[in-house]
């Protein structure tokens, strides 16, 4: 089971033969868009499978400013 946190909590997705394979590479902390694309067959095996898109991206850095008092005289 993969956790992932959004806005909204943490939402979990079982994983799949396919999602395992496409999942393994991400880092701690990448942002993750995984879009369900419904049944397929494999042209192969000729079976059924739940086919996803996978889409990640590292989560660009900000430079984090200090709220300074103003200095008093």
């Amino acid at each position: 089971m993969y956790n992932f946190e959004t806005p909204e909590g943490t939402v979990g997705v079982w994983g799949t033969t396919l999602l395992d394979a496409r999942l393994k590479n991400l880092k701690e902390g990448e942002e993750v868009k995984i879009v369900y694309l419904g049944k397929a067959t494999s042209p192969k095996s000729g079976r059924e499978y739940h086919n996803f898109e996978v889409y990640h991206r590292e989560v660009p850095m900000t430079k984090v400013e200090a709220d300074l008092p103003e200095p008093t005289e």
